[in-house]
């Protein structure tokens, strides 16, 4: 999965998002209440024993909160993206109980965690707030991230050890296996200037789904952390596509777990990403290899993406309905649900007044009038530069920007001087109108934009 796709993806006209994804999300929606009503699924999960799980009912039930937070987050930004407060969404329905698995097992102040953009559950259960995931998503200055300046699911927060991360993909592996040198290198040796690690057993968490393992970043942290047998543990959450392209025309074989066992030193697990339980246990067995300081570690985690890889995306035309349905019978949250209510470790009237309070819960943290403030104008904000559109919070009496002309580039060149060709002092350069106005060129909104100029 590449930059440039992800560009393509997210760029396109949403003006049809209602109608590609809703029937989708309103099945979502549909099962999440099932799964506090008890109106859905009922029996267990077939294959797996009826007697208490093996975690106990608190934890169990601890997690069910986790998840069905982000699944809410989640929600609520699809609606808001809907009413165009919400400038891009990306869902993380499906990858829930693998991403909640991990942050119980993660220490916050002691490891270190390189998220991806499906990871809601993972960074709600480490502790940032259905505000703090959707400031972002408005571009408020509340973000912690990176104060409304960075694309909504890039999860990070410095006293949580959630490291900021690039939209580009695949990038965080490597800075996951510097970080993990560097903590190891500080347990070890005192530098003047730098604090020392707080343990020798703090470990590093890096995030991606399948397809960010055909990048070349993967495999060379892959070398790197076995070389070196670095506190590394990589989780690999494989949903069966890259955007639109299925796993087995993206991945050798199909899966990346059998690829990666040639690596000395290097654990590879696999589980069902969908089971919290099975997650749970395995991601317990890698942490605990890890931390031994044995070497890294390698988790392939199979989940399910129920809804398309973005609002801007429509999964239709690559997905069929029986696979849309299929996946729809895998969701992790009815499952962990199941197990709640078949062992006795929730009613139904619990998990009822649980999913409304966490509706409240996520409901407060949406805008409200006034809006949140953006970002300040400044250096290395988006936002300096550009003229206040009708829609900008930006003051009518804020000074507005002085456009003034480009001044000529000097010849790279050096050589005989020639005569430019004649030109008008009205001459301008004009800077294109934005593919997403569809208006005429003699449109009066056109012919203001078409006004700017350098």
């Amino acid at each position: 999965m590449s930059d440039d796709q992800v560009s393509r993806s997210n760029g396109r006209d949403t003006g049809s998002v209602a109608g590609t994804s809703s029937g989708t999300v309103e099945r979502i929606e549909e099962r999440t209440g099932e799964a506090a009503n008890g109106n859905g699924r009922d029996a267990v999960v077939e294959g797996e024993p009826e007697d208490i799980p093996a975690l106990g009912p608190e934890e169990l039930k601890a997690a069910y909160r986790v998840m069905l937070t982000a699944r809410e987050v989640d929600l609520r930004e699809i609606a808001l993206k809907r009413q165009n407060k919400a400038f891009f969404q990306v869902s993380s329905a499906g990858h829930e109980a693998v991403t909640a698995a991990a942050a119980a097992l993660l220490r916050p102040r002691t490891d270190w965690v390189y998220a991806y953009y499906r990871d809601r559950a993972l960074a709600t259960g480490l502790g940032l707030t259905p505000l703090e995931q959707l400031a972002a998503s408005w571009g408020a200055a509340a973000d912690p991230s990176s104060g409304g300046r960075q694309m909504p699911s890039h999860f990070s927060k410095r006293s949580l050890g959630l490291t900021v991360h690039s939209s580009c993909v695949g990038t965080q592996f490597l800075h996951a296996v510097g970080t993990a040198h560097a903590e190891r290198y500080l347990s070890r040796h005192r530098i003047p200037g730098l604090p020392a690690a707080p343990n020798g057993d703090g470990i590093v968490l890096v995030s991606g789904g399948d397809g960010a393992t055909s990048e070349g970043e993967f495999w060379e942290s892959l070398n790197s952390a076995s070389l070196r047998r670095l506190p590394v543990l990589f989780l690999i959450q494989d949903n069966g596509y890259a955007i639109s392209v299925p796993v087995e025309h993206q991945t050798a074989g199909g899966a990346i777990a059998p690829l990666a066992r040639g690596f000395p030193d290097l654990r590879v697990l696999e589980c069902d990403g969908c089971d919290y339980e099975d997650s749970y246990r395995t991601l317990q067995e890698a942490f605990d290899y890890v931390r031994s300081g044995e070497g890294p570690a390698l988790v392939q985690a199979r989940v399910v993406r129920l809804l398309p890889h973005s609002l801007s995306d429509e999964d239709r035309d690559y997905k069929t309905a029986a696979e849309r349905e299929s996946d729809q019978d895998r969701d992790p949250l009815a499952r962990l649900r199941d197990r709640l209510t078949a062992s006795g470790a929730a009613t139904r009237e619990e998990l009822d007044g649980l999913r409304k309070r966490t509706q409240a819960e996520v409901a407060g943290g949406g805008p409200a009038a006034p809006p949140p403030p953006p970002p300040a104008c400044g250096i290395g904000s988006p936002r300096r530069g550009r003229p206040p559109g009708r829609n900008s919070t930006v003051s009518e009496s804020a000074p507005r920007p002085k456009w003034r002309r480009r001044p000529p580039m000097p010849s790279p060149c050096p050589g005989p001087t020639r005569t430019p060709p004649a030109t008008t002092s009205t001459a301008r350069t004009w800077i294109l109108v934005p593919r997403s106005s569809r208006r005429s060129p003699g449109s009066p909104r056109m012919r203001s934009r078409a006004r700017w100029w350098i």
